[in-house]
């Protein structure tokens, strides 16, 4: 303050490096703030002085005195977690813990983990240096190499400071349940044959369970020629793939096979299959070995009759056909073959014709074939026209339990009663007797088998009487 007359300007400064002085000047009356900076400072006592001058004023001085001592430092430190407890399954992954370390001391500190546990192995450093409040983890990995199933335990010790905590580890392991796999011994089949060859070996999957607990496995494909057996299981089984070339022309096939399975990813097999052209041209096969008509004088057209060629070979075979007689028709001149039957049907025209037999050949040929021509007789035989009869001809039933024939007759187109007559099988032929003049009469024939059971009608024919 100011305790003469006038203005006071003064100043204030010391020689301390630890001392502050704010603020520093003033005008009259004022507060100086003296603060203490002890960071660095050895344990000791320090001293100053503060002088405090202005213009026209007796200098005053003020001394200053710091005494430090050498404080008293703590340790300690916290874990956490306090325990360990590993988990996993047998031969499953390792599983990595680790603890927190946090220095609640004052002072740096050095902690060290030590174990005598075999089956747990250090993932960071045991040993870990913190200062005051800070944190540090170490962790460890618990190897479930060679272990069976059960619960394992152990003590570690982390010591630091003149303090030591204990940490309690456990591993506890369990057997791991597996879901069942689709396991295959193949990735894919290959097949080869030629058209209208033999088929060619079957050739086998092999299915197990690759995983756990129960597989219940089906089969399946996706095309008509290959056939798989048997179409499910359970875990191992064997499947066969069989393929048939029945059918299929030259050329290359592919098929999948899939194998599926309740909480199992499918599994897929492609098959390849090449089927080459066959140099063998085929065999002529025929039947009936012959075909015999007959018939009257103007009497009722006569039903066409059918002839079938096949390929008793391998190969394709081009058949062609022909005859001799004017008054015999076919429906086909021309064909091929591999597996299946060609029908043709043969027809006979009566115009012009009297009374008699005919004879005509029907001839087979096929290019390359090893038994081409072959021929096939055909007989027509016309009679006079009797009077009050009917003759009526049929083709033989191809039923393989046919026991007989039986003949309709009515005055009226469709208009049938009981039957006329019943014939055995071996009998294709009925002449129909006591047939009024000025009556048109209707027929028909069935066919009946060793049940019982009827056909229906034949085609109807009619015959006048004049």
């Amino acid at each position: 303050s100011n305790t003469g007359g006038g203005t006071l300007a003064w100043t204030a400064n010391d020689t301390a490096a630890w001392l502050t002085l704010s603020p520093a000047s003033g005008t009259n009356s004022g507060t100086v703030t003296a603060s203490i900076a002890a960071n660095g400072l050895a344990a000791g006592t320090y001293s100053t002085t503060v002088t405090v001058s202005a213009p026209g004023a007796t200098t005053k001085t003020l001394s200053v005195t710091l005494t430090i001592t050498q404080s008293t430092s703590t340790s300690g430190f916290s874990v956490s977690p306090a325990s360990l407890a590993y988990t996993g399954t047998v031969g499953g992954p390792n599983q990595v813990l680790g603890v927190t370390i946090t220095n609640t001391g004052t002072s740096t500190l050095t902690v060290t983990w030590t174990d005598p546990i075999n089956w747990l192995v250090a993932t960071s450093g045991d040993t870990v240096t913190m200062a005051p409040g800070g944190s540090a983890t170490i962790s460890h990995t618990a190897s479930t190499a060679g272990l069976t199933a059960g619960t394992y335990s152990g003590t570690a010790t982390i010591s630091g400071g003149g303090i030591t905590k204990q940490v309690p580890v456990t591993l506890t392991l369990t057997v791991a349940t597996l879901a069942p796999a689709i396991g295959l011994n193949t990735t894919s089949l290959g097949f080869a044959g030629s058209v209208g060859g033999a088929n060619p070996s079957a050739q086998t999957i092999g299915i197990s369970n690759a995983g756990g607990g129960t597989l219940a496995w089906t089969a399946g494909d996706n095309v008509p020629w290959l056939t798989l057996s048997p179409l499910s299981g359970t875990n191992a089984g064997t499947v066969t793939a069989t393929v048939n070339l029945a059918g299929l022309l030259a050329g290359s096939y592919a098929a999948t096979v899939t194998v599926t399975a309740t909480g199992a990813t499918p599994k897929t097999v492609p098959v390849a299959l090449t089927v080459t052209g066959s140099t063998n041209s085929g065999t002529i096969g025929f039947s009936p070995a012959n075909l015999a008509f007959s018939g009257t004088i103007g009497g009722t057209n006569l039903a066409a009759k059918t002839f079938n060629i096949t390929n008793t070979g391998g190969g394709t075979l081009s058949w062609t056909v022909s005859d001799n007689a004017t008054w015999l028709q076919l429906t086909l001149a021309s064909g091929t073959t591999t597996t299946e039957t060609d029908t043709i049907s043969a027809s006979v025209t009566l115009s012009g014709l009297a009374a008699g037999t005919y004879n005509a050949i029907i001839t087979v040929t096929a290019s390359g074939s090893t038994n081409s021509p072959q021929q096939i007789p055909v007989s027509l035989t016309l009679s006079v026209t009797a009077a009050g009869t009917a003759n009526l001809t049929w083709n033989t039933s191809t039923e393989s339990d046919l026991t007989g024939y039986k003949v309709y007759r009515a005055t009226a187109s469709g208009t049938y009663g009981a039957p006329l007559a019943t014939l055995p099988k071996t009998t294709t032929t009925y002449t129909a007797t006591e047939l009024q003049t000025g009556t048109t009469y209707f027929f028909v024939i069935t066919a009946y088998d060793s049940s019982g059971n009827e056909s229906t009608f034949s085609n109807e024919v009619s015959k006048s009487i004049f």
